[in-house]
């Protein structure tokens, strides 16, 4: 079945390919705009390289108001960037493709590349992306160009430059129906005759995002806010010689990162939590929520007798979400010759992040407090050629030192609901966990560029990986209370297992590994071209960073280090496809057909019943299907139409043990949608003298996917949203006044569920709940849900000097 439906799908890209054949122009002379994109980590045009990416300018971002990657992923079908809690922080999947958010120390299978600098955290996607120029999505392996962590795809952001002349630009926007404002201002221009500069700065607030229906919380609102500020310099001393520094700082809070949390409940209300387990229970506390997927939320602040000790004013007991952010690249772009340009990129890393919030997501019995540390220096050099023959190539070398640091200060046994304050410390959560990883990976790659002839290119090049990482996990407190469950005591012959604040050293990771790439381009005609690839893509394993201090911890070290071992994720397939530029330049057509592999892919789930991680590589995934996307400007004055659909199929295709011991071989993973695409238009016209208005439109289907990691998996049903943009504006662009709506049908949207920690199924509605619970499996307990948020309207003034 599965050999029909590639042959089905590759059918489908040939037939659109043989098919399309230039159309003469109904006398038109609008054309669309040609796009420079750097997919090959060199400038070329959008129609001549041979990638399947997706691109948005600074004008599709602003229609809508678009700051963030969170945002930006419902322009593209069957992507999906969103916030997660504790660990990576951010869920990205692509095609059906995507890592867990649980798991600090896994990188995320779509890279996130910002101003030519690969960032290899998720959290990085609480950052602001104010004043962008362009944002490309490439869709499939990307590791020859773009390094290990790109094994799903990339989506790469550049910010925009200093400009020529003097620009000043400031924006205020405000949304009711969430109590949003947004500030920015841009300040750009020359300094002298060599140096120019940019600054741009902005402030966000949500004030109401999720009301918490938890009677005598200290927020009964969940909001968020952040202050971004971006300086760019730019310096061009000669034509060949050019250097840009940019620097960010990003200041991003929120009241908790479970906020965007809701809950589905099998037996019809909210089921009681029970700890240390419930597995295991020695006690139960009473749930509420409305059991609704409607946009609020029910996590009560963590209970009296868990808060005292906790650090960084977490003794409170009170969720929040603490992160900042320094980010530097620094590029030097020099012309060797009239034929070589050497490109050099340095950037820098420097991100801390705290939060406290309720992972029951409920009642507040378990909770966890989290110091996250993440320091990157990478630098990478590419040297391109431009020679006036057949052959050309690019080389590049890349090196990157990463230390993290994932401190918890957790609840596994819940021991000062249990047995009170630690009688030496005083402490009442029951221990921290200090990990920390040091990561280093060098690589080099080479790719040459063949014109066979003056309509045949060939392309082939190759990376090579090394990395490294060392691990080290540190427990300096454990509660006095673990005694009763066999964890520490300070004297491991009494028959104990875990000592009082050991060091388990000697947590390694090494792995390399050769990726080529293989594709070639045919020009039917000079402005349609078919082009087909071969890919492999590679994604470094490691040591996991989640793993709490129970039976996981237990072991020896070897087997520990065994044990909190995962292997490196690895891909490889082809993608053939066609760019047309038709009606005389008038109208794009783009389309292709993939089919991927992905073997070891990396998993982290969490099974609720034990209160335990489990991490760990799903054998094999597969992914196939079709896509398209137009852009058309019809013979009607200021009307553009856009449009994009894909076609997925995305299955496990070897056996692959979810944390509850089910086999999900053959089942279609999380997130991966069968059709969704968008369709939308702009109509811009004259209004009366400088004026003019214009009207966007945009309708987003997706055909649903399914929302657990289990069989029966519980699934988000097919929906569609709509945006529209009103915009009055003068013709000089001084003034812009626009009325933005986002989700107008209203749809609150799922995107993951799991089993709620602690929740107690199958007690039936008792009031009051039992002491015990009745172990069960995942699906009938709650379920935690992340939701999107739904109508907005937002009043957008700018003003530009």
């Amino acid at each position: 079945m599965r050999t029909l439906s590639v042959s089905a799908a590759l059918a489908v890209a040939l037939l659109v390919t043989t098919t399309i054949q230039p159309v003469p122009a109904l006398a038109q002379e609008r054309t669309i705009e040609e796009i420079i994109v750097t997919a090959r980590q060199r400038e070329e045009t959008l129609q001549d390289v041979p990638v399947t990416v997706a691109v948005f300018t600074e004008e599709d971002l602003q229609r809508y108001g678009i700051t963030t990657l969170t945002e930006a992923s419902k322009l593209v079908p069957n992507f999906r960037i969103f916030h997660g809690g504790s660990g990576n922080g951010s869920n990205l999947y692509l095609r059906g493709v995507g890592s867990s958010s649980i798991s600090a120390a896994f990188d995320q299978s779509v890279a996130v590349n910002v101003d030519g600098v690969v960032v290899n955290i998720g959290r990085f996607i609480h950052n602001s992306y104010m004043d962008m120029a362009q944002l490309e999505v490439l869709k499939g392996p990307q590791s020859l160009y773009f390094g290990k962590s790109a094994t799903a795809g990339v989506v790469s952001v550049t910010t925009k430059d200093p400009t020529d002349e003097f620009e000043f630009e400031v924006m205020g926007g405000y949304e009711n129906e969430y109590d949003q404002t947004y500030t920015e201002l841009i300040i750009s221009g020359p300094l002298t005759d060599t140096l120019s500069a940019r600054l741009a700065a902005g402030y966000t607030e949500s004030e109401e995002l999720y009301e918490n229906l938890w009677p005598d919380v200290a927020h009964h609102w969940r909001g968020e806010d952040a202050t971004n500020i971006r300086l760019t310099l730019l310096w061009e001393p000669a034509d060949f010689f050019r250097a840009r520094l940019k620097y960010s700082y990003s200041d991003y809070n929120n009241d908790g990162a479970n906020g965007v949390t809701e809950e589905i409940c099998p037996e019809g209300s909210v089921q009681p939590t029970a700890i240390p387990a419930a597995s295991f229970a020695l006690g139960t506390f009473a749930g509420i929520d409305d059991c609704k997927l409607n946009g609020n939320t029910s996590i009560n602040d963590l209970l009296p007798g868990l808060r005292t000790g906790l650090p960084h004013g977490g003794d409170d007991g009170v969720p929040y979400l603490e992160q900042e952010t320094d980010f530097a690249v620094f590029q030097i772009d020099y012309d060797i010759s009239d034929t070589l340009a050497l490109t050099s990129v340095t950037g820098y890393v420097d991100l801390e992040h705290w939060e406290l919030d309720i992972y029951d997501y409920n009642a507040g019995a378990f909770g966890g407090e989290h110091n996250n540390k993440y320091t990157s220096l990478s630098q990478e050099f590419r040297l391109n050629s431009d020679f006036d023959s057949a052959l050309n190539f690019a080389a590049g070398f890349y090196y990157q030192d990463i230390d993290q640091e994932f401190n918890a200060y957790q609840f596994a046994f819940n021991l000062g609901l249990i047995f009170g304050p630690d009688p030496v410390t005083g402490n009442e959560y029951d221990y921290n966990k200090n990990h920390s990883l040091n990561t280093k990976v060098w690589s080099t790659y080479i790719a040459g560029f063949w014109d066979i002839t003056d309509t045949i290119e060939l392309t082939a090049g190759v990376r090579y990986t090394d990395e490294q990482k060392d691990g080290r996990i540190t427990l300096p407190y454990i509660h006095a209370g673990a005694l009763a469950f066999g964890f520490g005591c300070t004297n491991p012959a009494d028959g104990c297992t875990i000592p009082l604040a050991p060091v388990i050293p000697g947590l390694e990771f090494e792995d390399d590994n050769t990726s080529p790439e293989i594709a070639i381009t045919w020009y039917v005609v000079p402005d349609i071209s078919v082009f087909a690839s071969y890919k492999e893509g590679f994604k470094s394993g490691g040591i996991d960073n989640s793993a709490l201090p129970t039976a996981t911890l237990a072991q020896p070290t070897a087997e520990l280090s065994e044990f909190l071992q995962y292997q490196s994720e690895t891909a490889e397939g082809y993608e053939i496809g066609t760019k047309a530029d038709l009606l005389d330049g008038s109208m794009r057509l783009n389309a292709t057909a993939f089919y991927y592999i992905y073997d070891d892919l990396q998993v982290q789930l969490f099974n609720a019943n034990i209160i335990q991680f489990e991490t760990f590589n799903a054998s094999e995934l597969t992914t196939q299907g079709v896509e398209f996307d137009v852009s058309w400007l019809p013979d009607i004055e200021g009307l553009t139409i856009r449009s994009a659909w894909a076609w997925t199929d995305a299955e496990y295709t070897d056996e692959f043990i979810n944390a509850t011991g089910q086999d999900l071989d053959g089942e279609t993973p999380v997130l991966s949608s069968d059709f969704a695409g968008n369709i939308g238009f702009t109509y811009d016209r004259g209004l009366t003298g400088i004026w003019r208005w214009s009207l966007s439109v945009d309708a987003r289907y997706d055909s649903g996917y399914n929302i657990s990691s289990t069989l029966d998996p519980y699934e988000q049903d097919s929906f569609w949203l709509t945006d529209a943009n009103l915009t009055l504006y003068s013709e000089d662009g001084r003034y812009e006044l626009s009325l933005i709506g986002k989700n107008l049908g209203d749809e609150t949207v799922a995107f993951l569920a799991g089993a709620r920690p602690g929740s107690c199924g199958q007690f039936n509605g008792a009031n009051p709940p039992p002491s015990v619970c009745t172990f069960t499996t995942a699906n009938n307990q709650d379920q935690v849900t992340g939701t999107s948020l739904g109508q907005q309207f937002l009043l957008r003034a700018r003003f530009r000097l």
